[in-house]
């Protein structure tokens, strides 16, 4: 294990302490916002009995907010009421797996059992999608201290608070970043493995797709240039790899429809199904269906794709419906990250727009270290990025802008690296006195280094506090 393994490993460790720590002081010290967010009504009413129940709660109670009460009453009880289909399984399955044992082990009630759960996984996720994210960085840069303060930033990631809270934002981050190294090795059927696990996390993961698509037109590509006369020999290894690309990217989408047709099902097919009473109130009182129950998407003899029907239903998602006056805030929430994905995105392919259609030097196993920006290597992981980000701004309530892409692409912490250098353009070593003068750091490393670290606190502080911050 390399030196800079060691430290990296230990900053993560200390971030999630020190952001935990610092959640739970949130909790204590103010008073907590009362919020029209869903609660999840299986857990809502439980008594912490045990002094192990009322420390946990104490300790962590304020990390069970917004989008972590649908993810933990998943866990609990299933999908019962129609808005959880909006999230994932895999999360709430892992979740739902440790939390028995945990339940078991310490004689925990359910909430907390779960809630531990998710604490203690996301943070084990964490410190290893920190390591992964340095071996990507090393692979794709070529270049260590480039590299180590990836990794940092992202241990300072703007979007801290979705990666110590019960969100699956740790558990894609880990299934993405394992995948893309395991695409920059080459490794095409651990790839798709990873990219798989990804998609049954979040939605999101279908993008992922791209990665198997363009190494399978980089293959095309190549075939076409060592074309010899041969046809029958050229037209069967460009089935075989056609078919391989094909059958990665099948698989990678495939968990997305596989969750439509259960959810489809469920919404629409299944007529009687056992709830609590507490659900059963709630549904009453908010206005939510239950499975079972009539609701408000569209159920007809032709499938249809319940995800999308709920997410325009209950969330206002759809092209350009998220432009109202109204939601100027959260476009102002969001923007920091998307101007830096543009500006920093668009610029490198400008840059390096050849490499869009001749991709030989994206998958050359040698070539120079860089020193300065960001080498050709990265283009795919721009595009994805890029791709990303105007899917937010264009469709999805736009302030979830910065936790999808914070825990979907490494490129925000390589935009972030290559602008902490020093006005000699030289790397900052984390240990040595230059580090701790912003004078010798470039301006934009200085400002991207403020945001970083004011998002991260400031999220913290107001999600532990029911504050909106999504």
């Amino acid at each position: 294990m390399s030196v800079y393994t060691r430290v990296i490993q230990r900053v993560a460790v200390t971030s999630r302490l020190t952001f935990l720590c610092l959640a739970f002081l949130a909790d204590v010290v103010l008073p907590d916002h009362k919020s029209d967010g869903f609660v999840a009504p299986d857990l809502d009413q439980i008594r912490h009995e045990s002094f192990l129940d009322r420390s946990i709660w104490f300790l962590f109670g304020g990390l069970f907010r917004w989008d972590a009460q649908h993810f933990l009453q998943i866990a609990a009880a299933g999908y019962g009421f129609h808005t959880s289909f909006a999230f994932f399984p895999l999360f709430p399955l892992a979740v739902r797996s440790l939390g028995i044992v945990l339940r078991f082990v310490l004689g925990l009630n359910v909430l907390n059992s779960l809630l531990l759960a998710s604490v203690a996984l996301n943070s084990f996720l964490f410190v290893k999608t920190t390591e992964l994210l340095y071996k990507l960085s090393l692979l794709v840069l070529k270049h260590e201290l480039f590299a180590f303060h990836s990794a940092i930033f992202f241990c300072l990631s703007p979007a801290t608070t979705f990666f110590i809270a019960p969100y699956s934002e740790s558990l894609f981050a880990f299934c993405s970043f394992k995948g893309m190294l395991c695409y920059a090795q080459g490794r095409m059927t651990a790839c798709t493995f990873w990219f798989t696990l990804s998609t049954f996390a979040r939605s999101n993961g279908i993008v992922n797709a791209g990665f198997p698509l363009h190494f399978l037109w980089f293959c095309i590509f190549k075939l076409v240039e060592q074309y010899d006369g041969r046809g029958m020999d050229f037209c069967f290894r460009l089935l075989k790899r056609v078919a391989s690309g094909l059958l990665s990217c099948v698989a990678i989408v495939g968990p997305f429809f596989l969750f439509q047709l259960y959810s489809y099902y469920l919404l629409c097919m299944r007529k009687v199904m056992p709830h609590s009473e507490a659900m059963t109130q709630y549904s009453y009182a908010h206005d939510i269906p239950l499975v079972g129950t009539e609701g408000k998407i569209t159920c007809n003899e032709s499938f249809a794709m319940p995800y999308f029907q709920l997410q325009e239903t209950y969330w206002d998602v759809g092209f350009l419906k998220y432009y109202r006056y109204k939601q100027i805030p959260n476009f102002l929430l969001a923007a920091p990250l998307v101007f830096i994905v543009y500006y920093y995105g668009l610029r490198f392919l400008a840059l390096h727009r050849n490499t869009i259609v001749y991709p030989a030097r994206l998958y050359a196993t040698t070539g120079p270290p860089m020193s300065v920006g960001l080498p050709p290597k990265a283009l795919v992981y721009i595009v994805h990025a890029l791709y990303l980000t105007t899917t937010c701004v264009l469709f999805i309530n736009v302030q979830v802008t910065t936790r999808m892409i914070a825990s979907s692409s490494p490129v925000i912490y390589w935009i972030a690296s290559s602008q902490f250098m020093t006005k000699e353009n030289s790397l900052v070593a984390f240990r040595t006195s230059s580090f701790r003068s912003t004078d010798e750091i470039k301006p934009s490393g200085v400002i991207i280094s403020t945001y970083f670290m004011t998002y991260a606190i400031l999220g913290v502080i107001l999600f532990s506090n029911n504050l909106p911050w999504t």
